[in-house]
């Protein structure tokens, strides 16, 4: 690695500030062209929108003035000016795309400018399904022969070529009303036709071929009538209503773009005036705050081992001190490294002789803890070596105090018909039953000879009465009363907490020696009323 002394760092620092100095500059001025030419470009696509815009308007209507009169489309459906509509409205759309991605990946992009994007690709797509709308609802209506004007103009026909007799002049009365509606658009037309429809209706009851062609004709005509109302009566109803809001909507967008842009072309003006004097008195008041924050850079390692060696000295190293980080190579990093090394070192000695104090402690716990369970033993053997006729109750209070248990009951086999379990001694309980047979759990530690702890007690097994009432212990052991001989019954002993192995262990150890002491008093009292065990 190579080393890098306190004199060439100074070298690089002020190298460093100089490329920064100009690198601000070449960066301001690249943003400021990048800026020009997108603005540029929107000027330009803005123009091509209007003059696109300007063509779709034309397209639709010369669409309008030639192919809605012209029979070829009715009988074809296909027009030069649709395809043409179609073209320029995916023009629209791919540069109004192109645009929105591009103000996408700017990361100075307007989000009102995105939206005005957006807007006027929406407008310009309802405007192609807005026109191809009007196109199907005037292919619909038809002209002449075709659609619902071919449709009403075959049933008069077949009205005034049949045979039957008809009313020839409500029937010619019944055309103008018609011809007039077409031509001017005003509904009092179609209530004028409608009555000559009912009475024409009422003379021709009795014909159904009439009655079948004047009312093919009549729903025809409404039909029509309700098809102009869609397509529009005039320029600011129905579909063409829309198409001209529409067309007026698309300028407004593409006036507020334009607007947008030459606003963000003076705006840039301004701000790359502005941006080149901050920029200038920035780097000028960066020069002198670097040159202060490079002589800090230096100072500051030396001002942090400083205060961690005060640190270390006034805590006489007992409380954890951090390492200075430093990973440079040259005078300074050196000192920190051998006195980070220092100060681990001396900690480590300290947690050394911290974990021996505490294993110390331990041992010492244990063995505190070991002598008072001597002294339960001794207060045990004692209990049992009482001349009274039932020590148990003695017993049982011992080892409740002296494991800070809460409930305990003792239960030893007594044969009789057959061995049973009866009890001999409690303690803060009234046992449910005083005699229990040795199956089940109870005989089951007899015959494994190992201790069981029982938790999740069912509700009422056993309840501890204090002075916030009555709960449940969280745990109840077990213990065989027996030796490596004999077994003489079993020790339930409930707990408020998990008891611990020390615990199980001094309860183990007096459960033997009270099998001990009751063989010992067996043998003495012999024939007397004490039981004999099994």
């Amino acid at each position: 690695m190579i080393s890098i002394n306190i004199r060439q760092k100074l070298l690089i620092a002020f190298l460093l500030l100089a490329f920064l100095i100009g690198g601000g500059f070449g960066l301001l001025y690249r943003q400021y062209v990048r800026n020009t030419t997108q603005l540029n470009n929107l000027s330009q696509n803005v123009k091509v929108l209007q003059i696109l815009t300007l063509e779709s308007e034309v397209t639709e209507q010369d669409w309008i003035s030639e192919e809605s009169i012209n029979p070829e489309f009715f009988k074809t459906g296909q027009s030069r000016y649709i395809r043409q509509h179609k073209t320029i409205t995916d023009s629209v759309q791919h540069l109004l795309q192109d645009m929105i991605t591009e103000n996408k990946q700017d990361a100075e992009a307007d989000e009102q400018f995105r939206s005005m994007l957006v807007r006027l690709k929406h407008l310009s797509d309802s405007r192609h399904h807005n026109f191809l709308w009007l196109v199907n609802k005037i292919k619909e209506r038809g002209f002449k022969d075709f659609g619902l004007e071919g449709r009403m103009r075959a049933s008069v026909h077949a009205l005034e070529n049949s045979q039957f007799h008809i009313n020839q002049v409500r029937l010619l009365m019944m055309r103008r009303h018609e011809k007039d509606y077409l031509l001017r658009r005003d509904k009092k037309y179609i209530d004028k036709l409608n009555e000559e429809y009912q009475e024409l209706i009422i003379e021709n009851r009795q014909n159904k071929t009439i009655l079948a062609l004047l009312e093919y004709y009549h729903d025809s005509f409404m039909t029509l009538v309700n098809t102009d109302e869609v397509i529009g009566v005039h320029n600011k109803a129905g579909l063409r209503g829309q198409a001209n809001n529409n067309a007026r909507q698309i300028q407004a967008e593409l006036t507020k773009i334009r607007q947008y842009a030459d606003k963000r072309t003076a705006i840039l003006q301004e701000q790359f005036q502005a941006s080149f004097w901050v920029l200038l008195s920035v780097l000028l008041v960066c020069t002198v705050v670097g040159s202060f924050y490079t002589a800090y850079l230096f100072t500051r390692p030396i001002l942090t081992l400083s205060q961690r060696m005060r640190q270390a000295i006034e805590t006489s190293f007992s409380e954890d001190i951090r390492a200075v980080r430093n990973t440079s190579n040259d005078e300074i990093g050196q000192l920190t490294r051998n006195f980070n090394e220092m100060v681990g070192n001396i900690r480590h000695y300290m947690n050394q002789a911290e974990t021996q104090a505490a294993e110390i402690a331990v041992a010492r716990q244990e063995e505190t803890i070991r002598h008072q369970h001597l002294q339960g033993l001794e207060q045990v053997s004692r209990a049992m070596l009482h001349q009274d006729k039932n020590p148990i109750d003695q017993v049982i209070t011992v080892l409740c105090k002296q494991t800070e248990a809460h409930l305990a009951a003792i239960y030893v086999i007594e044969k009789k018909p057959e061995p049973m379990l009866t009890v001999q001694g409690t303690y803060a309980i009234e046992p449910k039953q005083t005699t229990m047979p040795l199956d089940g759990m109870y005989g089951q530690v007899l015959q494994d000879r190992e201790p069981i702890i029982l938790t999740n007690l069912p509700k009422g097994f056993y309840s501890i009465s204090s002075g916030l009432g009555e709960t449940a212990p969280a745990a109840v052991l077990i213990v065989p009363i027996q030796n490596e001989y004999k077994s003489i019954g079993v020790l339930e002993i409930a707990y408020m907490k998990m008891p611990e192995q020390t615990t199980i262990d001094f309860l183990r150890e007096a459960c033997a020696r009270i099998t001990f002491s009751f063989q010992d008093k067996n043998k003495k009292n012999k024939g007397g009323k004490s039981p004999e065990f099994a």
